[in-house]
């Protein structure tokens, strides 16, 4: 994906300024329930794992996906790690459909690298397959815990959105996101450059780990004529403005309840959930004042 703009309800996401991290799905090689069914062995491996045949080499399609179910029941369940709360929903749709029984960890994604971490250093993974950011699958695939996933659906993924071993499967939108009990659409700046404006001291939260909404932002900004001295000022003030927060579904949560009036990078998924239980947030969607610029991971 390329290209830069704000982000409007129905336009296409070619269309959102982009950062390069994706979020991933990864086939860990090591599995507490046996070599995932739909993992090849690592290039450059040697004896059996390597020259192994399988039932689904060669197939696509019903036929492919009826004798990797059949190797799957052998196995008898699945082992998910997320760094994302709405993988149940998702494991709970596959056990209707498969009849596989699938155990999802959830936590923050930072909790997930740690896991994976350590249960690799103790040669003890217990999980089939991590829903995770991509600089951690990168760390995961650095540190060779990883197997080779191959699949006509990761074929049909653009480069930009995959990597040697890992898979991206969603896109998360960024956005400024404010409390409506406190803000209404008129008083919320353009573009991220108001923020800097000391009259938002102590109204504003930046969360912790967005360094790659940071640097996507900051090269807007360059790409649209600020010289990089006036670019890491407005990001100082912002951030002299800003109270801090560790995870966005927290973040959202401390917005609604009123703890500050915006969000800077927020998750639109995030404040739709919260709108949804009548909480007073808001992104601008129905207003078309969503902040710019938005950035895509």
């Amino acid at each position: 994906m390329s290209g830069t703009g704000t982000h409007r309800p129905g336009t296409d996401f070619p269309h959102l300024l982009t950062a390069a991290p994706l979020v991933a799905v990864l086939l860990l090689g090591v599995s507490a329930c046996g070599a995932s069914p739909t993992t090849a062995a690592p290039s450059g491996s040697t004896g059996a794992a390597a020259s192994a045949s399988h039932p689904w080499d060669g197939l696509t399609g019903a036929k492919r996906e009826q004798a990797l179910l059949a190797q799957a029941k052998k196995e008898g369940e699945l082992s998910v790690y997320s760094g994302y709360n709405d993988e149940q929903s998702m494991a709970d749709a596959f056990t209707k459909k498969y009849g596989i029984a699938v155990h999802v960890y959830s936590a923050n994604s930072e909790s997930v690298l740690q896991r994976i971490n350590q249960e690799g250093s103790a040669g003890k993974s217990a999980n089939d397959v991590v829903v995770d950011p991509s600089p951690d699958m990168q760390a995961i695939q650095s540190q060779g815990l990883l197997g080779t996933y191959t699949s006509e659906y990761r074929d049909a993924i653009p480069e930009k959105g995959k990597g040697k071993q890992w898979t991206g499967v969603r896109r998360l939108a960024f956005v400024a996101g404010w409390n409506t009990d406190h803000l209404k659409t008129g008083d919320v700046p353009a573009d991220y450059s108001g923020f800097a404006d000391p009259s938002w001291k102590g109204r504003i939260s930046m969360e912790l780990s967005d360094v790659d909404w940071y640097a996507t932002v900051k090269q807007y900004y360059l790409d649209h004529g600020k010289s990089e001295k006036d670019v890491d000022a407005m990001f100082e003030a912002i951030a002299q403005n800003s109270k801090v927060a560790k995870g966005h579904t927290v973040q959202g949560s401390l917005l609604a309840a009123g703890q500050f009036d915006v969000a800077l990078s927020v998750y639109t998924q995030t404040i739709e959930r919260l709108e949804a239980k009548s909480a007073p947030v808001t992104y601008g969607a129905d207003e078309h004042a969503i902040v710019e610029p938005v950035v895509v991971r």
